[in-house]
Order: structure tokens, then C-alpha cells, then sequence
């Protein structure tokens, strides 16, 4: 069969579904709009397997000619050169039929990989494999190809765990041609203005986070931020049950089925939810989430330093790419004084809470980017002082732990906080190197002891 990988990308999806196909013996052609030298790293995990390469185009003959085309979520779907395609699918679309095991689907605007990860931290200890997949960077196919390896034994206690962005979403239900249905849960995590750049309008957006739904089994369950409810209800009136959490910032979490689980911290509500749903008792929810340790680029403390009695903190939070979330951390580490670093590339949405997170920092630091030429004029309108635009993490990270450390108000604790708001492509190859550059310049600052949520 000749399969052909319509996007490679760098974050795992395509070399995972490249890899699966070839190792099967199948002729592979990747094709992508990206040069050889922004995506290097995939090309670099795929040099043992005899595929053909076609870079910086879609050539239209190699299109048409496949038997079976892998499409990236992030080419959109409604392409021409895909028009007439015989056999045209995603990740999730291929992968979710051939599973035959219970699936856990997780969105949202934030906290979709904090999520899916502290659901499989909780059910590593009740019995349960579980595999994370999907827009966290683990491949669909990297996790089918575990399941096909399995003992009928271990696939008995195997979970998968699915993070599944709007756009993967929007193409499982796209090409999902016999309208099955897969998840034995569905998890929505939050839902903010998002990806208006990609999207016409806010309500489309919704109505792909909202897809989620559309794939759950007829008995399966769902979780949700009871604030949502109204665009649940619009997006996806036939959804079958969905159980609604609360959050607040005391950190309570109050299903409709259960008793409320005391100290559970605010972003890991979600989690708790699910697992809860999932049958894992309350007491072993609270005894897992207590030693969970976060994952990098959302609030993960990168380092630690003392300037006498006075704690400065290094948190970098790249992976907030919205406003919302922005204000979110910035609100959390409110008791400390927040240097933030901020800015970037602009996603077309509303500013209004990235002003606002500037305004509560005690000292704001502007990445350069599309957004931040549009924020500035924002900045001096309410006269909030910042410095750049930096056209380099250096830079910005420089100026703003120069402050944290001049600062002589030695009882207050201060963090220099990553948190842009904003996408990241200007100046980084993506989100994760934008974060990657930021504990790289803090470990040379002082290594850290440890990176945790919070």
C-alpha cells in the first residue's frame, strides 16, 4: 500500500504514524510545506526507514496517487489538492476503530496535558496501564503500535488516555466515516477564546472542542466545568451524560454523583473528576494528586534562588498561549512580586486579560511578535511600564531577573514568571523550544532541585 503522510511536523504525530506504516512494509511518502531544516529532528527519528521525502510542497501527483493518506492536524481539511482523495484520514480517525480498548478523551483550551497526565498518574495505582497519546506529542500510532504488541493479559488492564486538540477533534469526527464511537469518557478541561487566527469565528472552535462528545459510546461518560454547561448545550445537545464539576478558588471539586474531594488543587480538578467518574475512590484521588509532579512548560518551576532570606523563583508556563491563561499563573503567584515575560505571536484574540495579567506583575518583559506590537499601544494606554520588545528569551530573561535580584525588599518572595500569552512562532520553533530556552538560561542561573506544578 503506498501511504503518504500528508504533514510531518515536530511534534511527533507524523514520525509516529511514518514509523508505524513502514515497519509494516508499506511504501511511505512524507510530504510538508517545511524546509529541511526546521524539521531535521523528525527527518532524524525516521532515518532507518526507506521513505521518500517531498519538502516544501504538496506535490500533486504524489497526493493523488496514494492508497492511503495520514493527514496533520494542523493542515486544514478543506484543502483542494485533497478534494477527490480516495482515502483520507488523521490520526485518531485510523488509530480510535482499531484500539478495542477502553479510551479516555481529553480537551480543552487549558489544561488538556496537566490533565491527561494526572489521570494516568492516579490510575497507575488501581491496577490500570495506562498510555497517553495524542496532542501532547506521543503519536496515536506509537500507542497502537504498543497495544498490537500486548498479551491478551495486559491488554485487560490497559487505559488509553487521549489529549485531543480542537483540530484532531474536528478531523476524527470529519473522517470518521461510520460515525463510531470510541471513548468510554470524555474530559473538557476548560474553554477560552482560542485559535482565531485558524478559526472564523469563536463558535466554530467551540463546536470542534465540542466534538468530543460525538465520540463517546452510548453509555459512556463525560466530564465538564459546570461554567461551560450553555456551550455544551448549544454545540452538542445529544451529548449523553455529562456530569458537571465546580471549581473555585478554594480548590473543591463538587460532582453531581459524588462527594466533594477537599484539597485538590484548582487545575487538577479535571483529573480528580474523571478518575472519580472512573470508579477510583475519593481518598486515592487526594493520596496520588498530593505526590503528583507536574509536567514541563505549564508552571513548572525551573529553578530556585535566594538573595538572603528572599526566595526567587524561575516558573516557566510557556505552554500558556492564551491570554486566559496568562492571567491565570499570574493570579496564582499573586502572594509572590511577578516579573513576567510575555508576548509573542498573535492568534487574532481579545488582549484584555493579558493587559490585565501585565498589570498585576510587579515588572513586565516583552517577547517580540505580532501580538506584542499589537499589546504595547494597550500597555501605554494604561500606563504600564514593560521593557523591550527582546528579540530573544536572553534578553527578555536577563532584564527581568536583573530586577527580581536588585530588587531590596528582601521580605517578599518574587518569581520571574514565562507565561507569554501568546503563540510562539516569530522567534521559537514552537512552544516547547520557547520553554526549553527558558530553563536552559536557568539552569545556568542555578539547577533545580525539582519541577513541580507548583
Amino acid at each position: 500500500m503506498n501511504v503518504l503522510i500528508f504533514g510531518l511536523g515536530q511534534h511527533g504525530g507524523g514520525t509516529g504514524a511514518a514509523a508505524y506504516f513502514a515497519k509494516a512494509g508499506h511504501s511511505v511518502v512524507v510530504t510538508d510545506l517545511a524546509d529541511k531544516s526546521r524539521l531535521a529532528n523528525s527527518i532524524k527519528q525516521l532515518k532507518d526507514y526507506p521513505i521518500t521525502y517531498y519538502l516544501e510542497s504538496h506535490p500533486e501527483h504524489v497526493v493523488h496517487s496514494a492508497d492511503l493518506i495520514i493527514k496533520s492536524p494542523a493542515a486544514a481539511p478543506d484543502l483542494s489538492i485533497l478534494s477527490g482523495c480516495r482515502n483520507v484520514q488523521s490520526d485518531f480517525s485510523y488509530t480510535l476503530p482499531l484500539f478495542q480498548l477502553p479510551v479516555i478523551g481529553i480537551t480543552g483550551t487549558k489544561g488538556k496535558s496537566t490533565t491527561a497526565s494526572a489521570i494516568a498518574y492516579i490510575l497507575e495505582n488501581s491496577d490500570a496501564n495506562p498510555i497517553l497519546m495524542g496532542n501532547m506529542g506521543i503519536s496515536p500510532f506509537t500507542a497502537l503500535e504498543q497495544v498490537e504488541a500486548m498479551t491478551a493479559e495486559e491488554r485487560k488492564k490497559t487505559v488509553l488516555i487521549a489529549e485531543m486538540s480542537s483540530w484532531q477533534l474536528r478531523d476524527a469526527a470529519r473522517y470518521n466515516s461510520n460515525k463510531g464511537k470510541y471513548l468510554s469518557l470524555a474530559v473538557l478541561t476548560s474553554l477560552f477564546s482560542d485559535h482565531l487566527n485558524a478559526y472564523a469565528s469563536l463558535n466554530d472552535y467551540f463546536s470542534d472542542k465540542c466534538k468530543i462528545f460525538s465520540l463517546l459510546k452510548p453509555h459512556g461518560k463525560a466530564v465538564a466545568p459546570a461554567e461551560v454547561r450553555h456551550i455544551i448545550n448549544y454545540h452538542a445537545a445529544d451529548a449523553p451524560e455529562i456530569l458537571f464539576f465546580q471549581t473555585n478558588r478554594s480548590a473543591n471539586i463538587h460532582l453531581d454523583s459524588t462527594q466533594p474531594l477537599a484539597d485538590i488543587s484548582y487545575e487538577l480538578i479535571p483529573a480528580a473528576s474523571a478518575c472519580s467518574v472512573w470508579g477510583v475512590s475519593n481518598d486515592q484521588i487526594v493520596k496520588r494528586l498530593e505526590n503528583f509532579p507536574g509536567i514541563p512548560h505549564r508552571q513548572e518551576t525551573a529553578a530556585v534562588q535566594f538573595r538572603g532570606k528572599r526566595k526567587i523563583s524561575f516558573i516557566n508556563d510557556s505552554a500558556a498561549t492564551v491570554p486566559e491563561a496568562a492571567l491565570f499563573a499570574v493570579s496564582r503567584f499573586s502572594s509572590q512580586k511577578v516579573h513576567l515575560i510575555a508576548g509573542g505571536t498573535d492568534k487574532n484574540l481579545e488582549l484584555d486579560n493579558l493587559v490585565e495579567a501585565c498589570r498585576r506583575s510587579a515588572t513586565v518583559h516583552l517577547l517580540d511578535g505580532s501580538l506584542t506590537r499589537k499589546l504595547i499601544p494597550l500597555l501605554i494606554a494604561e500606563n504600564i511600564q514593560f521593557t523591550g520588545p527582546h528579540s530573544s528569551m536572553e534578553k527578555a530573561f536577563n532584564a527581568a531577573s536583573e530586577i527580581a535580584f536588585n530588587d531590596d525588599d528582601m521580605d517578599t518572595p518574587s518569581c520571574v514568571l514565562l507565561s507569554p500569552g501568546a503563540s510562539s512562532f516569530e522567534l521559537f520553533l514552537h512552544e516547547f523550544d520557547r520553554g526549553d530556552r527558558f530553563r536552559l538560561l536557568c539552569n545556568k542561573r542555578s539547577p533545580l532541585n525539582t519541577g513541580s506544578i507548583g
